[in-house]
């Protein structure tokens, strides 16, 4: 069973190449389909290739390891019109896009990795676990569900997400044969693929190599994902790696893509 995909294209275009965008955890190929959109209307030699994850959107169920590395695995099984010449991952999904780099063979292009460590990091803590904690708990108190949309987006409001955050849950809602709202997410295996991530290191993906073209990495500003020993890490290997970028959003969180749209557009919108 391959992965759910979306493949976008500027109008009347034929794409010599492909780039996969990589949701982060708890999100859907949707997200990114926006901004997706706007990236192949203004690179038309790009198609854009929206990925359901494993255990996200459509892509539920799949046989293998909930693991970082089975995640960049199931991209290579992928079969589009355009070769796969590229990736852009937020957070957990950005991970997955340098782990792929490091198990593909081919050549890379570009490689955009918004706001996600290659390190290894503890994932006791942070906004990924609380979210999924909350997910686990609105339906242990609701097993039938929720009434629609907006009584779940309420709860998770009412439990201290913002408003964003629980419209961005929602995405997952799908309906149930009572008519009601739920979920088919796995929240056991969901938790392996965090606890994966933390345990993951992805610093290979980002060396100088024949192989791979221009590597971004984009940082919120106010974000702590990637601390300061990553960042003077990555800015001893920029000295070292002409292709090597490093992309400060000084008024952006972890969102990036949601606090700083417009900026993210327009760095991507550029031809490296």
């Amino acid at each position: 069973m391959p992965l759910a995909t979306t493949v976008l294209a500027a109008k009347g275009a034929t794409p010599s190449r492909s780039m996969l965008f990589l949701h982060g955890l708890l999100g859907t190929k949707s997200n990114w389909r926006g901004l997706a959109r706007r990236f192949v209307d203004t690179r038309p030699d790009w198609a854009a290739v929206l990925v359901d994850l494993r255990e996200h959107g459509e892509s539920l169920g799949l046989p293998g390891a909930s693991t970082v590395d089975q995640c960049a695995r199931d991209l290579l099984e992928l079969v589009t019109d355009a070769p796969i010449r590229g990736a852009l991952g937020h957070s957990f999904g950005g991970k997955v896009a340098m782990r792929w780099v490091e198990v593909t063979t081919e050549r890379v292009d570009e490689l955009w990795v918004i706001d996600s460590s290659p390190s290894v990091r503890t994932t006791g803590a942070g906004e990924a676990r609380r979210v999924l904690g909350l997910l686990g708990a609105a339906f242990e108190t609701n097993p039938g569900g929720f009434a629609d949309r907006e009584a779940f987006t309420k709860f998770v409001v009412e439990h201290g997400e913002s408003a964003g955050i629980a419209d961005w849950l929602a995405m997952n809602l799908v309906m149930l044969p009572s008519g009601r709202r739920g979920m088919r997410l796995d929240f056991a295996r969901l938790a392996a693929l965090l606890d994966d991530y933390g345990a993951t290191d992805t610093w290979g993906s980002l060396d100088a190599s024949p192989r791979v073209g221009a590597v971004h990495m984009v940082l919120g500003g106010k974000s702590d994902v990637v601390d300061a020993a990553d960042r003077e890490r990555l800015e001893f290997l920029r000295r070292s790696n002409d292709n090597l970028y490093v992309h400060l959003f000084p008024e952006s969180g972890h969102w990036v893509h949601v606090d700083a749209p417009a900026r993210l557009f327009e760095t991507l919108s550029k031809m490296y």
